[in-house]
């Protein structure tokens, strides 16, 4: 810009640019404030050029002019002009003329279309470490959609970038959407991630954010940008609770640990025969295999016609009824046997009152 309003701009009317430097405007100075806006100033001074020769050795007429500007477009790199509403009102105070040695003109405040999230990743030792990833627009895309580079950063000393161009901690790539918001593809889609802390190296971190034609992940509209959700599947390390530890319909052995993960430990294995009838009942509620029975097949629980696990639940009865019934007709004789002695008894003492009176 500042380039352009001290050579780029037909001053006099002529038509084109003179020798003599009387077309030129070499005081103007751009800048841009430190809150992101543009201020231009057209001070009434013609700067030095010592040790610069006039073209074609004649005199130096070199002066400050009055600039108008009137912002309405803006052309890209390929030439094309396009109206932009929110470009032009963001320039709207540099129209009109701007006198030489009048105060400066300044534009509106520009704001850098970007957005950064930080994401918790986990390495093989359970520590955490903080994945930002920062998305900037860059550019317009042939069908009508945009183009975002997305730049990764992980805390020193841990490492991403294995390519030995950049910081070993950033790698940079894109994020494209097509024209109807929704996500085309987004590159890269794995990281090869070393923490440098004592854990494993090389640990893959996967990228998941989301389906290319789809909505289901990132998603590109006329919004703020924010984010909505996250899911990360790495974890803490942590330590099994003792007191919640619990056993599924599958035969799992569940066991919560105090990161809030609950794994499966073990598994309790269930056997099976072909023929269920043929087993040999040996007492106590157990049977054996027989050759009518089958060979055990061990297997997990709700499958082959196994059943399934019930844990904390009664069940409503696993006696032995025959043994059962004997032993009542046992105790029942031995009752019988101990009423006839006492019945005995109590005729004897009767007969010897009988005989005292």
């Amino acid at each position: 810009l500042q380039r352009d309003a001290r050579y780029g701009v037909d001053y006099d009317g002529s038509g084109g640019f003179e020798v003599d430097g009387s077309d030129i405007n070499e005081g103007v100075k751009v800048t841009v404030g430190t809150t992101g806006e543009f201020i231009i100033s057209n001070p009434n001074e013609t700067p030095a050029r010592p040790g610069v020769p006039i073209p074609g050795g004649g005199q130096d007429n070199r002066k400050p002019h009055n600039i108008s500007f009137n912002v309405t477009a803006y052309t890209d790199t390929a030439g094309k002009v396009s109206t932009n509403d929110a470009f032009t009102k963001i320039f709207k105070g540099f129209d009109g003329v701007l006198t030489v040695g009048n105060s400066n003109r300044q534009s509106e405040q520009l704001y850098l279309s970007a957005f950064s999230a930080g994401l918790e990743i986990y390495d093989s030792l359970g520590s955490k470490h903080t994945l930002e990833v920062q998305f900037v627009k860059q550019s317009t895309t042939q069908d009508g959609g945009n183009e975002w580079q997305m730049i990764i950063r992980v805390p020193e000393p841990a490492e991403i970038n294995t390519t030995g161009e950049g910081p070993n901690n950033i790698v940079v790539g894109t994020a494209r959407f097509n024209n109807d918001g929704s996500l085309s593809n987004y590159s890269p889609k794995t990281l090869n991630f070393s923490p440098n802390n004592g854990a494993a190296p090389n640990q893959q971190i996967k990228l998941s954010f989301g389906t290319s034609g789809s909505n289901d992940g990132l998603v590109s509209s006329n919004s703020a940008s924010t984010l909505t959700s996250q899911a990360t599947d790495g974890y803490t390390s942590g330590n099994l609770k003792p007191d919640a530890i619990r056993v599924d319909d599958k035969g799992n052995i569940l066991g919560e640990f105090t990161n809030g993960k609950t794994f499966a430990v073990a598994k309790i294995a269930m056997a099976s025969v072909a023929n269920n009838s043929g087993l040999e009942e040996i007492g106590g509620n157990l049977f054996k295999v027989t050759a009518n029975s089958g060979n055990i097949v061990v297997g997990e629980a709700g499958t082959g016609g196994r059943g399934e696990m019930k844990t904390s639940a009664l069940e409503m009865s696993n006696v032995d009824l025959s043994r059962s019934l004997t032993e009542l007709i046992i105790i029942q004789r031995g009752y019988q046997a101990n009423s006839k002695t006492i019945s005995t008894s109590d005729q004897m003492l009767q007969t010897l009152i009988q005989l005292k009176q």
